[in-house]
């Protein structure tokens, strides 16, 4: 009996669904490989971004496409399995079934292993499997795939895409039914509300305000929250684990971060004497990962974002063809975001971490779209010359050589002279960086470190309002969203976690 060809073949849901498959599926790829390139070293496929992709949010377009890619998927699957198994097709059987249900196990690995905080050693194996799945199994199925549509089975194409052939409208619920639940597990919704994702700062009485009193106050009393980061250079598989807690007196706000890191890291590019003159330790501008600090980062929309609620860091993390200038990406936002950025020796050894902003990108500017509070004096500076023969500077004596060797004191810097460089001896290592406490809004976030048995423990202190338009404003009773990111002797591939987190101030 001859097949009537006027008469799609494929349920209405499943043709409105080979839409959404067919345009999010290559899109998942393309920003997959560009997401993948720049991975940490050693997972990285081709070590940076590639110079003929587009540049873009690629982080942001990959997450987009998921939500559209996900539930399309599973509805696909459940229908192809019980309706679509003809007997006299079974190249297109298998191979469709072999995409649908791949594409199905993408989703579940992605959810359970890559947005919800697992071990670090849980969440390699998910990585695995996601990368595997997503840049060598389904395009090479989908390859497959669009060649037998486009010969075998070329009859049956165009029934595929029919989207108003026998329609069946109310079958299309299953659509944003499916499209809400998936959509609120990728994004963890209500992520404002899930205690799971909220650092709690407890109401203390008001201390006294001196940095040096915080690492005593009852941090055990507070609340903990927990978070596993991964994808970062240098750390153990990539991966360490946050541990953060709060409290606010009314005035301040001080929060605790303690964090895995093999190695305490205070080299900043320092300078060398050898036998044959000064020699820079720098191996890569671009992304250093041996001759370089520890750092942490946490960041903080100075207002209300929905948009960040459930993209975070996503809106924020760019990636760039231009690869001499940015391999790696940069950063730069449409809504201002406050950055506590903590540099183990160009700001940590002078206790503050480094009060920044992001904000809308100036390709012109060397850091595109961050920017740096105002400052009355101080900072640091790179003690090198221009040539990167020489130092700038050297110390007037050790006692101005602090934090493990890894920064030179302003105060008790003197200017470099070929003269008093002849006296050094080889082998003499001089800080790659001139530091002074900055004592402007940049330094507004006060710190003290100590880092002991693989651990750093940071205590962080800054007035819940600074009256600074760049500074977020905590008020008590309110909540305020944030994400954290940890950096193990790298300058640019750090740790991080896809989720959004919460911080409220108990009133």
């Amino acid at each position: 009996m001859k097949k009537n060809k006027k008469i799609p073949p494929y349920h209405h849901l499943f043709r409105i669904l080979h839409w959404a498959l067919g345009i999010s599926m290559p899109v998942m790829i393309y920003t997959g490989v560009a997401l993948h390139s720049i991975a940490r070293p050693g997972w990285s496929l081709i070590g940076h971004y590639p110079s003929w992709f587009t540049g873009g949010r690629m982080m942001l377009w990959h997450l987009i496409a998921a939500l559209v890619f996900v539930p399309s998927a599973l509805i696909s699957t459940v229908l192809f399995l019980k309706r679509y198994q003809p007997t006299n097709a079974w190249t297109w059987r298998w191979v469709a079934n072999f995409m649908l249900v791949t594409g199905t196990v993408l989703s579940l690995i992605s959810a359970l292993g890559l947005l919800y905080g697992l071990p670090g050693n849980v969440y390699l194996a998910t990585r695995f499997i996601h990368s595997f799945c997503g840049l060598v199994i389904l395009p090479l199925a989908f390859i497959v795939h669009v060649v037998l549509a486009f010969t075998i089975h070329l009859d049956l194409l165009p029934f595929v895409f029919f989207p108003f052939r026998y329609p069946k409208w109310a079958s299309l619920i299953w659509i944003p039914v499916v499209a809400v639940v998936t959509t609120a597990a990728i994004n963890q919704i209500p992520a404002k509300k899930m205690k799971a994702h909220a650092l709690v700062a407890g109401k203390i009485e008001p201390v006294r305000a001196d940095i040096k009193d915080v690492p005593a106050l009852n941090w055990d009393a507070t609340k903990p929250l927990k978070i596993e980061m991964a994808n970062g250079a240098n750390f153990g598989n990539g991966t360490t684990a946050l541990r953060l807690r709060a409290m606010h007196d009314g005035t301040y706000l001080y929060v605790r971060a303690i964090w895995d890191d093999p190695t305490n890291d205070t080299a900043y590019w320092p300078v060398k004497k050898t036998d044959d003159g000064w020699k820079y330790m720098q191996n890569s501008l671009a992304d250093e990962t041996e001759y370089y600090e520890d750092k942490l980062s946490i960041i903080f929309p100075i207002k209300e974002s929905a948009a960040f609620n459930q993209l975070g860091c996503a809106l924020s993390c760019h990636q760039d063809k231009d690869t001499e200038r940015f391999p790696y990406g940069f950063k730069a936002s449409a809504e201002p975001i406050d950055v506590w950025h903590w540099k183990a020796t160009r700001t940590g050894s002078v206790g503050h971490a480094d009060d920044k902003f992001w904000h809308l990108a100036d390709m012109k500017l060397k850091d595109v779209g961050r920017y740096g509070d105002g400052g009355e004096g101080g900072g640091y500076t790179k003690n090198i010359n221009k040539e990167h023969t020489a130092p700038l500077y050297l110390p007037k004596d050790d006692s101005y050589v602090i934090n493990n060797g890894g920064a030179l004191l302003k105060a008790g810097a003197v200017e470099y002279t070929e003269e008093l460089g002849a006296k050094i001896p080889a082998g003499t290592i001089i800080p790659g960086v001139v530091v002074a406490p900055n004592d402007g809004d940049r330094g507004d976030v006060k710190c003290e470190h100590a880092y002991a048995d693989g651990k750093h423990t940071l205590w962080l202190r800054r007035k819940l309002d600074t009256g600074n338009k760049d500074d977020v404003v905590f008020v008590p009773g309110g909540s305020t969203a944030f994400a954290a990111s940890a950096f193990d002797h790298a300058a640019k591939r750090h740790a991080y976690h896809m989720t959004v987190y919460r911080l409220l101030l108990e009133e």
